[in-house]
């Protein structure tokens, strides 16, 4: 039985890989950095100016709704800016957070420059080999980060065991059939030929004249223009006639 590599081994693939894809992801993760950190301090500045302009707004206005009304409003005006504040946030975060997900789906889909992939495969075990080759399954497409995401993923999990065991496995299951198959030969035995069979006869039809040679000079009756009750005569050839 052929034994997989030894798990310091794999474990070196595994960071290898790891570190691969950190210096692939570089570029990508200081962009969103820098992305984020603008949307977080754009936050503040939007969030300081509501509160801001909030701390000074006076609903002496609205005396015509009476004392009381303006009162409670008064009272209640940090909070209604609060909540406006809190709103803006929702909206901010759900927008970074889409954006942060189609831009991590962008990295993923990124094809694997050849000769990053050539210098990684150089490196690599047979057996780490054999799980790209496993998770790139659909060699029309090209090699993505993302396929090497999930190689890490799957080495960190034991893959390269599962890839073995699953051999071992199919190779018991044809030993099986393989001895299985003469043993079905025989329990069958000899196949019998089918016996042949002769049509039955039609007790209604009468029975076949038997076969023979006709007598020299005659033949079937000739048809002619007898009327109907006369028999015809048989006709001599003309070399018998003397």
């Amino acid at each position: 039985m052929i034994k997989p590599n030894p798990p310091a081994r794999l474990d070196e693939d595994s960071k290898l890989i790891a570190r691969q894809l950190l210096g692939m992801a570089m570029p990508r993760l200081i962009r969103r950095a820098i992305v984020i950190a603008i949307a977080v301090l754009l936050w503040l500045f939007v969030c300081r100016a509501v509160l801001s302009f909030g701390a000074g707004v006076r609903y002496d206005s609205l005396a015509v709704f009476g004392q009381q009304a303006v009162d409670l409003l008064n009272r209640i005006n940090p909070y209604l800016w609060w909540a406006v504040v809190a709103i803006i946030t929702l909206i901010a975060f759900f927008a970074l957070r889409s954006w942060y997900a189609a831009s991590l789906a962008a990295g993923r889909a990124t094809p694997v420059e050849p000769a990053t992939l050539r210098e990684l495969a150089a490196r690599l075990s047979p057996d780490s080999l054999k799980v790209v080759h496993w998770v790139w399954r659909d060699h029309e497409e090209p090699l993505t980060v993302g396929d090497l995401h999930t190689t890490l993923a799957e080495l960190r999990h034991g893959r390269v065991g599962k890839l073995y065991l699953s051999r071992e496995q199919e190779a018991a299951l044809a030993a099986g059939q393989s001895a299985a198959a003469p043993r079905a030969e025989q329990a069958q035995g000899p196949v019998a030929e089918p016996a042949l069979r002769e049509p039955a006869l039609d007790p209604t039809q009468p029975p076949p004249a038997p076969a023979g040679r006709a007598e020299p000079g005659f033949g079937a009756a000739p048809r002619t223009g007898a009327p109907a009750g006369q028999r015809a005569e048989p006709r001599l050839p003309d070399a018998d006639i003397r």
